[in-house]
């Protein structure tokens, strides 16, 4: 990975996070609804005739919507497995630098805060903090975990794109 793409992953985690909380929200209603959907059933009299193996048509249809439903949480949860896969590698980077690396990070890039409030935080001179800040990100892109991560997300964005 460059340098940029580092950056935009940082940039992206809060939006990472929101997602994966808008999409594990969206599950759960589209399983309450499939569960209500699954008690949907037509009348049956016992003394009606049977027939030759004729089908319940509300039966079938609210299947079908369940069905439906049930492809679209696929879908969400291949989108949510790309976003953890993601998230975590993101989370994996911090564990790696030292704590006052990590602080200037999530300040700038978790928290928005401009180089003058990082500089307080931390206790360094604002330039200081910005080199600290462009040898943590030329670091991250050239180790080993962001070539590695690089074709797993390509994977990942490939698998995807077939479903």
């Amino acid at each position: 990975m460059t340098a940029i793409e580092i950056k935009n992953l940082l940039k992206s985690y809060n939006t990472f996070c929101g997602e994966i909380h808008h999409l594990n929200q969206e599950i759960l209603e589209l399983s309450e609804v499939a569960a209500s959907h699954r008690e949907l059933s037509a009348i049956t009299y016992s003394d009606m005739p049977k027939g030759n193996q004729i089908s319940d048509p509300t039966y079938e249809k609210a299947q079908k919507i369940i069905d439906l439903y049930m492809k679209q949480v696929q879908r969400i949860e291949l989108r949510l497995e790309a976003l953890f896969l993601k998230k975590n590698y993101v989370e994996s980077l911090l564990d790696q630098l030292p704590d006052i690396e990590t602080e200037i990070i999530k300040l700038r890039y978790f928290k928005k805060y401009k180089w003058e409030m990082i500089s307080n935080v931390v206790c360094y001179s604002r330039r200081q903090c910005i080199n600290i800040h462009d040898k943590i990100v030329e670091d991250l892109a050239n180790s080993e975990n962001s070539r590695q991560f690089n074709a797993d997300t390509l994977l990942t964005n490939a698998q995807f794109k077939i479903i």
